[in-house]
């Protein structure tokens, strides 16, 4: 029964937050920004693939001009959303030109498209639209396989510590990590290990004996409002994605991690903590990482792994 009412709380809980966050005025700019980011997504899906149909995404580039006049208005015309907008559009006019594609529709995209909030200028950075990429890899599979294997979750790191230009560094590199149609919804936070004591208390399961030998923790966030209510949780999905990035980039460094789940659900330790952090509310913590130097040698879990094809079926 405690449990039964336990579970009924937390889901009051959960819905009332939610509430709150989508009444908010931030929460109105971020998740036009994704809606937006979204729509152009779609645009450059269309125009990867090998033959695109000509006329196609006539719906979402009529929304996607709507959502981009609403938001200029509301926000201002330079923020990077338009920026990519606007070199998607003019991408899909480009191509669709060079076929000497004619329409009453394509006409009305082109003329719209005049009036554009975001104005061209002489950038030399190109912001939306599709590139040609030939395949090419520096490290052969021997050597990512060695790099993986070599990675181990480490509660033991050095005195040392981790500066931010490397910590910058690795984050940028986590960029690269895949996001649900773009939309780049994972935010980080970085903490010294003292802060992060003083924050959690006596409330470090999972981190407990080694909290204070990390030299930083980073939290990893995920945008609620970067997604529809038929993507729930899909915020955890991309922060957890980026996450794995940032641990692999930050041993390329020399950098140790360790990954520390946390609740996923809603609850008033992580409300006071993002309110003391400036974390805005529409953000909900999926995990952090504790970091710090690697000494030349250190204890670690064994982690044996299930034999591959225990967790592998090919189906025909």
């Amino acid at each position: 029964m405690a449990n039964k009412l336990s579970k009924y709380a937390l889901a009051i809980r959960e819905r009332k937050h939610t509430s709150e966050v989508l009444k908010s005025e931030e929460f109105k700019k971020e998740r036009q920004t994704a809606q937006i980011i979204r729509l152009i997504h779609s645009i450059e899906k269309g125009l990867c693939i090998e033959k695109p149909r000509l006329g196609f995404g006539v719906v979402k580039l009529k929304k996607l001009f709507a959502l981009c006049l609403s938001y200029a208005n509301e926000f201002g015309c330079e923020d990077f959303c338009l920026k990519m907008a606007r070199d998607a559009i003019k991408e899909y006019i480009d191509f669709h030109k060079e076929k000497n594609y004619e329409s009453e529709d394509f006409s009305k995209i082109c003329k719209e498209f005049l009036d554009f909030p975001c104005k061209e200028n002489n950038e030399s950075e190109h912001y939306g639209g599709v590139i040609n990429v030939k395949h090419e890899c520096s490290i052969d599979f021997e050597q990512l396989e060695k790099f993986f294997s070599n990675r181990h979750s480490i509660r033991d790191f050095s005195n040392e510590p981790v500066m931010k230009e490397e910590i910058l560094r690795a984050i940028h590199a986590a960029q690269y990590a895949p996001s649900a149609c773009n939309r780049q919804a994972v935010r980080a936070y970085v903490l010294s290990s003292s802060k992060i004591c003083g924050l959690y208390k006596d409330d470090l399961s999972g981190i407990g004996g080694f909290a204070e030998k990390a030299d930083k923790f980073i939290l990893i966030t995920g945008k609620l409002s970067a997604y529809d209510i038929g993507e729930y949780n899909q915020h955890v999905v991309s922060a957890s994605i980026f996450a794995t990035y940032l641990i692999e980039a930050l041993f390329a460094q020399k950098i140790g991690s360790c990954m520390v789940q946390r609740p996923l659900y809603y609850s008033i330790q992580w409300k006071n903590i993002a309110n003391e952090l400036g974390i805005p509310m529409d953000e909900r913590l999926v995990l952090m990482i504790a970091i710090g130097k690697i000494k030349d040698e250190y204890t670690v879990p064994l982690s044996k792994r299930f034999p591959t094809d225990a967790i592998v079926k090919f189906i025909d």
